[in-house]
């Protein structure tokens, strides 16, 4: 008569099921936070990247607009440059060319920068009739903005300032170069503000 191994055929000890159901809890729960690190890791990312796109554009076209800055105080129009400072709600004003059409030909206008404090936002305005005044209205040009911060290169002092003005103290001129540093918010404000910079240098160095 053969007699069965009863070890073959007996189930898992209550032992053995605790610790089956432990290492499967335990695993179960590092796979959990794994993915969350990198759901995290991604959407950090997301907002990282939508912070600097959101900065970059903006400062684009600041750059392209006060690179092309034009001060002249001869004749019946004042062509300037006036910076306002104001903390980090530094404001702008000044006159740019552009290129009319698909000619040669350029055109002078009226444009202004300055940061909306109450609703966060970078705002620009344009005024294609260039006089004596500063008085277009303002369009928004970047959301999520907290800073604005521009200073001026003055050469004959080789220093930086935080205002300009070319019908009065720097009378007639151009600065060297203009830094402008704009900080911005995640849609979200999970993180701290971010601060990108950005130096224009003048053609008319002076």
């Amino acid at each position: 008569m053969k007699f069965a191994d009863s070890r073959s055929e007996s189930g898992l000890t209550l032992l053995e099921l605790l610790l089956a159901v432990t290492l499967t809890t335990v695993l179960t729960g590092a796979i959990f936070t794994a993915l969350r690190a990198g759901q995290g890791a991604v959407a950090q990312g997301e907002r990282k990247s939508e912070r600097y796109t959101n900065a970059r554009a903006a400062l684009d076209v600041m750059s392209r607009e006060i690179q092309c800055a034009v001060v002249s105080l001869v004749g019946n129009n004042e062509y300037r440059l006036i910076g306002t400072d104001s903390g980090m709600a530094d404001k702008i004003d000044l006159v740019s060319t552009a290129i009319v059409g698909a000619s040669d030909l350029y055109d002078l206008y009226e444009v202004g920068y300055r940061l909306d404090t109450a609703n966060s936002r970078i705002q620009r305005r344009e005024d294609m009739s260039v006089d004596t005044t500063f008085d277009s209205s303002y369009e928004d040009l970047a959301e999520r903005a907290t800073g604005l911060n521009i200073r001026y290169y003055k050469a004959s002092a080789s220093s930086w300032q935080d205002a300009w003005n070319s019908t009065a103290g720097d009378l007639g001129l151009l600065p060297g170069a203009v830094e402008i540093s704009l900080t911005v918010q995640d849609e979200l404000a999970k993180e701290d503000p971010q601060t990108f910079t950005t130096v224009v240098y003048m053609g008319n160095q002076r």
